[in-house]
């Protein structure tokens, strides 16, 4: 029997929903992959080159180093020391290069170093915006609103402006994906997941920016306290994670451990002064800086206040969260107190972590300033980082309020005004950010400067860059061409970390972070004894034996040396400035030398005074030895065979008497000594390098970097992985 009139249509079967639900999520996902795509297509052929002050942080920093690491890689090297900074500086234990990080391997090995770079860039945006489209999905918000919270939030300001910064970026990327791994661990019950996890935190590690992904935890231990709480039992959960990111940490001990000991070498030790740590806050004024980010001027048109101990950097604080946020934030806020418990509670947690983390960001201007003397919040300097998981919160809430909005509101033309708004806040943020930003076709950002084709391959000091370039940079920006040809200009200036793309060694060392206190001592020991005064330049002769200890041979200025000792070599004139190349021939390319006279100190203030009367030089040297009185090289020797690379020196010879000989490398624990194949002790010699007494006779003497703590790092991280495995077999996991 046929029944007459409308039949009803039958509801949706779980396993139809559920088919409907993966249909979606694909279309949403494929969408953000292609919203990538484009942003691939836009900057494929060029390279981001924004300026910051004194420098680009984009240029002269990240991409640098990772130009760096895709040519060694590519040679089927791996960058664990360079002689590109400082006559030498273990590259890979300062950890920002991000040598273990497998995007960077893949990408960089593989593509032409531009393409491989924006592929960096892309592929970090396509991780922030698929792992908070899943996470979005995994608290119930349907898919075209998990969809456009998900780009916002990776074009919001805290981030876009942050693209200067790649390995945070990269570092930032895996956090969405970290929630979503942990929702399904606790929800699931599956081992698979806290392993995922325990690898997806290590990757953050081993990205290179150890702030980030601190604060990435912290805002993770945040969420599951607070998501917890109102359970009979928290604390197995809690334990559980706390576990889990202490496995993520010992599985990238082959990273951390070559790090603690660069850091015990370091000028810069683990834990700053309170000053320090709450340099470059977030301001309670900058708050308006959420909708409107030029309320404090645009430096890109030259009209933003330079930072100071009290103002933070523009890129650092302003979270723009698009020029439509207000009407978002409203309509989130009303539905929040209309929403039901449920919906109201994750609203809840999610506002109240980000009231914590913009508290956080304003550093010593906040009532919670008190942490910041304490461990571990006493790690890290620039407090306003604190605003990326702000903003990871906020943009949660403004989802999780707009689902319920939307679950209760029956108007389908105010849906559609509303997703249309969505839009409009994600198309301001898109324009905002490549506004902003200043790319450069490839080609200029990397070809080498004129300078280059005048140097040779000694090391060299650049004195005046950051003077110059704030000149143009504070009054000006980046907005006309004839600025943006000057900061082309200044590559000319060789401003490390830039020497690394036209394969130069720099005397100095741009890491942000950790330097070798004993080089940087040597370098402000000659930087003092480099003196400028009427627009010219004079070199105290108690410095120039310096010279010789690092094959520092040539100075980069912006002014005029008076010294008979040092030879103009070339002239550059362009747009009003002028930068000169000047040499020094008394400084040999030798990579070792024999001392004539050896004396003992014992303390840094010996040095110092020994430099002042002129007493330091690869003739006369200091050893910091316990017991040693003066010695004097006074037998024959013959050298027959000498070579040095970067992480291997050999030297053949025979030597009349026992004979002090000294390489020009700089000390470093991770160095080791052999004479005729057996390991000997070494002193430092001269503050930096290291010298070796060569028994009389025939002999073969090397000195080799053996990356002893990264081999122990890789065995201990192997041993990590058996212990979980061993643990979720016994199913304590």
């Amino acid at each position: 029997m046929i029944k007459l009139g409308r039949e009803k249509k039958p509801r949706l079967g779980t396993m139809e929903k559920k088919r409907s639900e993966k249909i979606n999520n694909l279309i949403a996902i494929c969408f953000l992959i292609l919203s990538n795509i484009i942003v691939f297509l836009l900057i494929k052929d060029k390279l981001l080159f924004t300026p910051d002050f004194g420098e680009s942080d984009a240029y002269h920093f990240n991409l640098s180093l990772k130009y760096f690491l895709a040519d060694s890689l590519k040679k089927g090297v791996f960058p664990f020391w360079t002689d590109s900074f400082q006559a030498g500086f273990p590259i890979f234990s300062e950890g920002q290069i991000g040598s273990l990080f497998i995007p960077n391997i893949f990408f960089l090995s593989w593509l032409p170093f531009y393409h491989g770079y924006n592929c960096l860039l892309v592929f970090s945006l396509l991780c922030l915006s698929i792992g908070y489209y899943l996470l979005l999905k995994r608290l119930q918000v349907r898919p075209i609103l998990a969809f456009l919270f998900s780009l916002i939030f990776s074009f919001n300001g805290a981030i876009s402006l942050r693209w200067v910064h790649l390995n945070l970026i990269q570092s930032f990327s895996l956090s969405p994906l970290l929630f979503v791994l942990l929702i399904d661990y606790f929800s699931k019950k599956r081992p698979v997941y806290l392993i995922a996890f325990i690898f997806v935190a290590s990757q953050m590690i081993l990205a290179g920016h150890s702030q980030t992904a601190f604060i990435v935890f912290f805002g993770i231990s945040v969420w599951l306290t607070f998501s917890f709480i109102a359970k009979k039992n928290p604390f197995p959960s809690l334990i559980r994670s706390v576990f889990a990111i202490i496995m993520a940490f010992w599985v990238s001990l082959g990273q951390i451990l070559p790090t603690l000991i660069l850091i015990s070498q370091s000028e810069r030790q683990a834990t700053l002064d309170y000053n320090t740590v709450t340099s470059f806050p977030f301001n309670w004024s900058q708050l308006i800086s959420f909708f409107a980010p030029y309320q404090f001027g645009n430096p890109k048109l030259g009209g933003y206040a330079p930072f100071s101990s009290n103002w933070g950097i523009f890129w650092e604080n302003t979270p723009f969260l698009g020029s439509l946020a207000t009407v978002i934030t409203v309509i989130a806020i009303i539905s929040f107190f209309r929403s039901n418990r449920r919906a109201k509670k994750d609203a809840l947690i999610s506002l109240v972590s980000f009231g914590l983390f913009t508290l956080l960001a304003l550093g010593k201007n906040s009532p919670l300033y008190f942490v910041f003397g304490f461990f571990p919040f006493n790690l890290f300097r620039t407090p306003s980082k604190y605003l990326l998981m702000a903003v990871f919160f906020i943009v949660i809430f403004f989802a999780i309020s707009l689902e319920d909005f939307f679950r209760k509101l029956k108007n389908s033309w105010i849906r559609t005004a509303v997703i249309f708004c969505l839009i409009l806040n994600l198309a301001s943020l898109v324009f905002f950010v490549f506004d902003y930003h200043l790319y450069i076709n490839k080609d200029l950002v990397l070809s080498a400067p004129e300078i280059v084709e005048a140097m040779d391959d000694r090391l060299y000091i650049s004195v005046g860059q950051p003077a110059t370039w704030n000149k143009i940079f504070i009054k000006n920006g980046w907005s006309k061409k004839n600025d943006i040809d000057r900061y082309l200009f200044y590559k000319n200036y060789l401003y490390p970390n830039s020497n690394l793309i036209t394969n130069k060694k720099s005397f100095s060392v741009n890491t942000g972070a950790f330097k070798l206190r004993r080089l940087s001592y040597l370098e402000a020991l000659i930087v003092s004894g480099i003196r400028s005064t009427d627009n010219q330049i004079k070199v105290a002769k108690e410095v120039i034996p310096l010279f010789n200890l690092t094959n520092l041979g040539q100075i980069i200025s912006g002014s005029k040396i008076e010294s008979p000792r040092f030879k103009l070599v070339k002239k550059l004139t362009g747009r009003g400035d002028e930068i000169f190349l000047y040499r020094y021939d008394g400084v040999s390319d030798n990579h070792y030398y024999i001392p004539k006279h050896i004396d003992n100190i014992s303390y840094l203030n010996e040095f110092s005074d020994k430099v002042t009367k002129g007493e330091v030089s690869t003739l006369n040297s200091v050893v910091e030895k316990a017991g040693l009185e003066s010695y004097v090289n006074g037998g024959r020797y013959r050298i027959d065979k000498s070579s040095c690379g970067e992480t291997a020196c050999l030297i053949k010879g025979w030597f009349a008497e026992k004979t002090f000989l000294a390489f020009k490398k700089n000390y470093y624990p991770e160095w080791s000594v052999y004479i005729d194949g057996k390991k000997q002790p070494f002193f430092k010699t001269n503050l930096i390098n290291m010298g070796v007494f060569v028994p009389p006779g025939t002999h073969t003497i090397s000195l080799q970097y053996e990356n002893r703590y990264f081999k122990m790092g890789l065995l201990l991280s192997a041993v990590g992985w058996v212990f979980l495995a061993i643990l979720i077999k016994l199913k304590i996991f």
